[in-house]
């Protein structure tokens, strides 16, 4: 699946930035990027990661896509449009605004526990229900979204860009920028967990015994399961980036 999505976001990309008639200043080549958070990460401190990126304008706007390796495959996919204002000729600054979507992939992120405590286990005995049904409906669980975790889809509702470029000739320049941005993202995990909150309230409510507000609470926490809150998924993210890149 991820490769999937990977290789598609890459065709759609160069196949609309390259069949364009009105394409200009096509850009092209290696860059490294620093962020301050990526997927459900909890690393400390700043991410760096290295890869390619693509710009193009296109009547009168500017389109571009980056694909960012952090290392351990964990996979960073932005694509984005905007508008960008540049002066300056061998020494180029501009500023953009730019909105855009992002796909985020990370396989070393740890797996929520799906396993009872045997408190939550007792109390749910004690309240007249099956807990050795409701495991079994966990790995069910499990096992219908076994890479849900891994994968993250947001939207950049907006990114402000601000950077400068060298040009060392017509065809080939090094750039540096700074961003700052509004990005609502909704990982795998959060998904996962909006569904053991499901199946929390759906136990409760076909049992014989309506389980206590202590019980679901206790238990959610056992599980990692919550409610998915806009509040749980908007955020404020900064990065700076370098480029070397080549002008078709």
């Amino acid at each position: 699946m991820k490769t999937i999505l990977i290789r598609f976001c890459i065709f759609c990309g160069v196949s609309f930035f390259l069949s364009s008639a009105q394409s200009q200043n096509l850009e092209i080549g290696p860059a490294a990027l620093v962020i301050n958070q990526f997927h459900d990460s909890n690393t400390p401190g700043a991410l760096i990661g290295f890869g390619g990126t693509l710009h193009t304008e296109v009547y009168n706007a500017n389109f571009g896509a980056d694909i960012i390796n952090f290392g351990q495959h964990r996979l960073n996919v932005t694509v984005r449009a905007g508008k960008r204002f540049s002066f300056g000729k061998h020494l180029r600054f501009s500023l953009g605004l730019y909105t855009g979507s992002v796909i985020q992939f990370d396989p070393t992120i740890e797996q929520d526990p799906l396993t009872l405590s045997y408190a939550s286990a007792l109390r749910l005995e004690q309240e007249g229900m099956n807990s050795s049904q409701f495991e079994g409906e966990l790995q069910n669980l499990e096992n219908r979204s076994k890479e849900l975790d891994e994968i993250a889809l947001g939207w950049n509702v907006a990114e402000a860009v601000t950077g400068v470029r060298y040009n060392f000739s017509r065809r080939i320049s090094f750039s540096l920028k700074a961003s700052m941005g509004y990005q609502i993202l909704v990982t795998g995990r959060d998904l996962k967990a909006s569904s053991k909150q499901s199946l929390i309230d759906q136990m409760s409510q076909t049992s014989t015994n309506s389980m206590s507000t202590a019980s679901k609470h206790q238990l959610a926490k056992d599980i990692g399961a919550r409610d998915l809150h806009f509040s749980n998924l908007d955020a404020m993210f900064f990065g700076g980036s370098a480029a070397l890149a080549i002008h078709l």
